[in-house]
């Protein structure tokens, strides 16, 4: 299942019930889900060494934007999730096709203010 910039937006922050707390302003999406070049500045690519790349700052960005929407393969999913606890978000994930995941991440903080 690839999907566009704007269609991964749209499959990535709907089917949740609106709530109090704004959606999160930043996707992050495996490079093989993406299937035209005109990615958004609120979009970031995992690469495959998603540990690395978490420490490396990714950490930062989801922190500073209050939380994340993935749109992830099956095998990004338990550690993505594990980092994203480690990191004091709360997590929530979604299959959407075979093996395509939607993880939210989102500030502890935000969620319950």
């Amino acid at each position: 299942m690839a999907v566009g910039a704007a269609a991964g937006l749209a499959a990535a922050t709907s089917g949740w019930a609106v709530t109090a707390a704004p959606l999160p302003r930043l996707l992050l999406v495996e490079p093989a889900l993406v299937t035209d070049t005109a990615i958004g500045a609120a979009t970031r690519l995992i690469g495959p060494d998603l540990v690395r790349q978490w420490r490396d700052g990714l950490r930062d960005e989801v922190l500073a934007a209050g939380g994340a929407v993935a749109l992830v393969r099956w095998d990004k999913v338990i550690v993505l999730m594990g980092l994203a606890r480690e990191a004091g978000l709360a997590t929530q994930h979604e299959q959407l096709d075979r093996s395509v995941f939607r993880v939210r991440l989102q500030d502890r903080r935000r969620r319950n203010a």
